[in-house]
This record gives structure tokens, C-alpha cells and sequence, in this order.
């Protein structure tokens, strides 16, 4: 699951061409989204059923930069407490 490109919610993606140990809560990765690709952040990783299809990552973040996973926390109970 991952944060994408402004958007309000989380959206699950697959690992593509993207090797499954290279992606960790906080690894910054591009998506595709509609017509588009976006930047993303990963926040969790996982092979949940889903019931659907899932669409692979684009990339991952051409420097390789990261997100510290401490930040992640915050920002998730940022989310909750402001619901945003």
C-alpha cells in the first residue's frame, strides 16, 4: 500500500519489475495513476486478497530516497487525529 500523488488515500500497487525486498515502509516509488505517474510513498507492504487486480509500481524514486519509517507513525496519526 502506498500514499500517491496528493491523494486523500491509500491505493495498493504490486511490485512489478521491482524486487519485493528492495520496498519497505517509507521507500519512494513512482506509480501510475489514471493517465499519469506520480510519486508515491510506500507505507505498507504485504500480498493481502484483495479480490482484484492491482496494478505494478512504475519505479522506484531514481535517487533511492527514503522516508524515515518514524515519520511514517507521525504522519499516520496526523491522518487520524486531523482525518485528513
Amino acid at each position: 500500500m502506498l500514499l500517491g500523488g496528493g491523494m486523500p488515500q491509500a491505493y495498493w500497487y504490486g511490485a512489478g519489475d521491482v524486487a519485493e525486498s528492495a520496498l519497505r515502509p517509507g521507500t519512494i516509488v513512482e506509480v501510475p495513476l489514471r493517465t499519469r505517474t506520480v510519486p508515491g510513498v510506500v507505507i505498507e507492504t504485504g500480498r493481502p486478497a484483495l479480490g482484484f487486480e492491482v496494478r505494478p509500481l512504475a519505479r522506484l524514486a531514481p535517487d533511492g530516497a527514503r522516508v524515515p519509517e518514524d515519520w511514517i507513525e507521525l504522519l499516520r496519526w496526523i491522518s487520524s487525529y486531523y482525518l485528513t
